[in-house]
């Protein structure tokens, strides 16, 4: 909070008072809905590094990103 109070301007009861206003209980209610709808909660990104470590283990994690910017590239000019 303080740091988003600083890049605003705003004090931390103005915050609290916009997370209201949003209607959450307060600003780490709107914090964490936030954080769940990007997906950036500890339990999803676990997952999901656990997944990368089996793919890399077993397809070349390497070279499936290749695949996957080739494929980006022949897209971009299409």
């Amino acid at each position: 909070m303080r740091h988003v109070g600083l890049q605003s301007g705003s004090t931390p009861a103005t915050l609290v008072r916009f997370a209201q206003q949003l209607g959450s209980a307060g600003w780490p209610q709107l914090k964490a809905a936030f954080v769940a709808d990007m997906g950036l909660g500890g339990d999803a990104y676990g997952a999901r590094a656990q997944q990368l470590v089996g793919r890399a283990g077993r397809h070349g994690l390497a070279g499936e990103m290749f695949a996957v910017q080739r494929r980006n590239l022949q897209a971009t000019r299409d």
